[in-house]
Order: structure tokens, then sequence, then C-alpha cells
């Protein structure tokens, strides 16, 4: 397979947040038409947060009332760098990647941040997936 990979590095976090937001939207695959917002945090700037609308198509926003999001993904920068540095390999199941990511919300719409976020970096670069299992209505919040 004939793949573009991003780049590795970014100068400003800005710009690596705007690079993983590319990511989610060229990649954006719903077999499953499942709908939903996603409020994606940057903890260490709040500027940086953005919603993902899924349905047939991922709309991105960079602003949304988080009281209209389902899911709330708080991402540290740091590892929205690591999915660029280590983009060949990096495996989401890795408990030092998986466990930086904080979850918030229905878990059916961010099932888990392997669900939501770029899945490929094991099999197909840059797809999103979406979790096959109906809606959960229980809210949670995990570390």
């Amino acid at each position: 397979m004939n793949v573009a990979y991003p780049p590795t590095e970014f100068i400003s976090d800005s710009d690596a947040v705007s690079g993983f937001k590319t990511l989610l939207i060229e990649g954006f695959e719903n077999p499953y038409k499942s709908v939903g917002r996603v409020r994606i945090t940057v903890p260490e700037n709040a500027s940086l947060s953005f919603t993902a609308t899924l349905d047939e198509h991922l709309i991105i926003e960079d602003d949304c009332d988080q009281q209209d999001c389902d899911t709330e993904i708080i991402i540290p920068i740091s590892t929205v760098h690591r999915i660029f540095e280590e983009f060949e390999f990096l495996d989401f199941r890795d408990p030092d990647f998986i466990g930086t990511i904080e979850l918030k919300g229905r878990l059916g719409t961010g099932r888990s941040p392997r669900k939501v976020l770029p899945s490929s970096i094991e099999h197909n670069p840059c797809a999103i997936r979406k979790s096959r299992t109906a809606p959960c209505t229980k809210e949670i919040s995990r570390t």
C-alpha cells in the first residue's frame, strides 16, 4: 500500500493539533453509520480543543458547547505529538499511550480512543473506526 505519512514533528502545539484534525478528517470511515459529537480536549491549552461530529462525514469545529457533546476525550498535547512521532508503529493498546487519555460521557460514542482516533496507526493509515456496539447511556469517567 502506498501511503503518504504525516510529518513526525511540528513547530508548535497548534500545528500538531491542526495535523491531528487533518488525520481525523482524511481518514474518517463510518461503515456502521454511527452518529454523535465528541469533544477533544487538550488540557494544557483549551483554545486547541475541538469537537468532532460523527455522521455520514466527519465535521470538525473549533468551538463547542461541551453540554452538546456525547463524549469527551481528554488528550494531552504530548500524546498528540506522540501520535505523529510514532505514527508507523504506535500501538493504542500500550498502557503508556492509552493511560494518558481520559474518557468522559457515553461509551457508545467514544467507546475507546482507538475507536474515535485514527486507528490505523496499526492497520490502515488515518482511518477512524466506530464501535459496533449499541450506545451506552451510563455516564463514566476514566483515567
